[in-house]
């Protein structure tokens, strides 16, 4: 190895190696949004819509994967309970490359829900998916500074209750 090569080599590991994703505020059809990418291109993606319902929505990459449309994805934040279903039990909204889950709805100044606290307080998030052609594919998020993004793009007064 050159010395060349040796001192690129040694300058990423004192950077800590490449850069890690993380959370951005975004513009788009639904408004201001909380997104990442993740190494795998997928994106996720949490917005409140017009409604004052908040929304997770989880964006495959180009090209590679279509969903499998009666199959719910299922999502597990760090090592808490697995969940294939919007707030109000009921399931989510899938499209070829993407789905939504409804995590939860803005009364009063506030919110009543579990998955958005633990998105909001939670270490990584594991999304894990049926395919149309058949098997599974699973992809993973870090939610390291979701918590403040999420309050920006939500508002910094909302109110968020697990239960």
């Amino acid at each position: 190895m050159s010395r060349f090569h040796f001192l690129i080599l040694l300058g990423l590991w004192l950077a800590g190696g490449p850069a890690r994703a993380e959370w951005q505020m975004v513009d788009g059809d639904n408004g201001t949004s909380a997104r990442i990418i993740n190494a795998n291109g997928h994106e996720l993606k949490i917005y409140r819509d017009a409604s004052d319902a908040i929304y997770a929505r989880l964006q495959l990459a180009d090209g590679l994967y279509s969903l499998r449309p009666d199959a719910c994805p299922t999502y597990q934040v760090d090592q808490r309970e697995p969940r294939n279903t919007s707030i109000n039990t009921t399931g989510c909204i899938i499209e070829p490359n993407s789905v939504e889950f409804i995590l939860g709805y803005i009364e009063a100044g506030r919110v009543v829900s579990l998955p958005l606290h633990e998105f909001m307080n939670g270490s990584e998030i594991h999304y894990r998916f049926a395919l149309a052609s058949g098997g599974y594919q699973a992809t993973k998020f870090s939610l390291s500074g979701s918590l403040r993004t999420l309050r920006t793009v939500l508002g910094q007064d909302l109110e968020i209750l697990p239960r």
